[in-house]
């Protein structure tokens, strides 16, 4: 699942209820999540809306809500969305980790990163430093950086891309610990539902 597509979800499943639309019912729905504490008072959620890719590769998982009680409310369900998608990262991070890759700080541009409380949680979360750049259109102007280097027209991969000038997101240690039970209750949770997605 794309990084945004469980939040799109989740916007257009509220948006008949929301004040705003568009662009702008993103901002008011992670404004909301400002209000819940990290890890979401033991709410998790699942961002396996189309399936999982990394580090399940499995196309029959769905999406979860777990430990759901009647104090959540849509801040809770908001910052649990976000959790889960920097959780899903951060099972990525590890297997890249276990690889010897370095991976002491995170760069990305565009969409959700422009939202500073997303920021906050995919550093927390991955427990590294995260970079943002002002660049538009992150992706395609990464592909075409790659592409450029590939046949020699560039040899470096910051072309285009004012990494330098832009601050680092660090990690907060006290958000970490907060998140902790977080997300060992998400690493235990799709080993545990596994065997029933995909059941009828």
């Amino acid at each position: 699942e794309h990084p945004g597509g469980s939040l799109r979800w989740l916007r257009d499943l509220l948006q008949p209820l929301m004040p705003l639309s568009g662009d702008a019912a993103y901002d008011w729905l992670i404004e909301r999540a400002t209000a819940s504490p990290p890890g979401a008072d033991g709410l998790v959620f699942l961002p396996y809306l189309t399936g999982e890719r990394t580090p399940y590769v499995d196309p029959l998982a769905r999406g979860v809500f777990f430990g759901l009680h009647l104090g959540h409310r849509l801040e809770h369900l908001v910052r649990a969305v976000l959790e889960g998608v920097a959780f899903s990262l951060r099972q990525g991070l590890e297997l890249m980790q276990q690889a010897g890759a370095p991976t002491d700080l995170a760069r990305g541009a565009g969409g959700g990163l422009q939202s500073a409380v997303w920021l906050e949680t995919m550093a927390d979360a991955l427990g590294i430093g995260i970079q943002t750049t002002t660049a538009g259109m992150g992706a395609a102007r990464g592909a075409a950086v790659l592409a450029g280097m590939g046949v020699q027209l560039y040899g470096d991969a910051n072309i285009g891309i004012a990494w330098a000038a832009q601050p680092v997101q660090l990690p907060d240690a006290g958000r970490r610990v907060a998140l902790a039970p977080a997300f060992a209750r998400y690493s235990r949770l799709y080993p545990l539902l596994q065997s029933e997605f995909g059941q009828s």
